[in-house]
């Protein structure tokens, strides 16, 4: 019951961003552009909301923007996008390291407002699509990781919320970006039994190009 006020925000800002666009069907301008840049990425278990360590991946992909006014636009992107986590504990003389990598191909749904002549803040949600999902874990001595999930142990659609600033400079465009999921990742018994609640959290940095 508790997460209902969550994924309430998340359709209600998706219905709002889509009522918009089509009450503003013809922009002012028009472009598309490629992307990309990196995830720092991590999985927030509830209710004890502890992070497992950062896991570094890529994005990227094409985006599309339509600017409705002199400082409103709405971007769409679809984009590949790595998520997971990382951790490392002792056992012994022995590290072990535990690597969870999750692919998605994302649409993300943004309103942009232009703060000053170059910033803008964004803000909007999305919905990404499970590639490929593993989880492995090296023990200290063996040189092959250990597969202990799969694909089909995560939830095929991840979704949430989108957020972040960002700078142009004509068709260049620098932004730094916090996604907050609202999905649980783990699919099975086996993942709900390793993973708990895990969401996916993280700040992607990204470059992109108007072409």
């Amino acid at each position: 019951m508790k997460r209902q006020p969550q994924h309430l925000i998340f359709w209600v800002g998706l219905l709002c961003l889509i009522t918009v666009f089509e009450s503003q069907a013809q922009p002012h301008s028009y472009f598309i552009g490629v992307k990309g840049g990196l995830n720092f990425a991590c999985l927030t278990y509830s209710p004890e909301a502890e992070d497992e360590s950062i896991h570094t991946g890529f994005s990227g992909g094409l985006f599309a923007e339509m600017r409705h006014t002199d400082n409103f636009s709405i971007r769409t992107e679809l984009l590949y996008s790595e998520r997971g986590s990382r951790s490392e504990w002792e056992m012994g003389d022995e590290l072990i390291i535990k690597n969870i990598n999750l692919q998605y191909a994302d649409f993300v749904l943004l309103a942009s407002i232009d703060l000053g002549e170059s910033g803008y803040f964004e803000a909007g949600p999305y919905a990404g699509c499970l590639i490929r999902g593993r989880m492995r874990v090296e023990p200290g001595g063996l040189d092959d990781p250990v597969p202990l999930l799969s694909d089909h142990d995560f939830r095929r659609i991840d979704y949430g919320i989108a957020a972040g600033l960002g700078f142009r400079f004509g068709q260049l465009m620098i932004g730094a970006r916090y996604y907050y999921g609202l999905a649980d990742v783990a699919r099975s018994a086996t993942a709900r039994s390793m993973l708990d609640s895990g969401r996916n959290r993280g700040i992607q940095l990204t470059i992109g190009v108007g072409i």
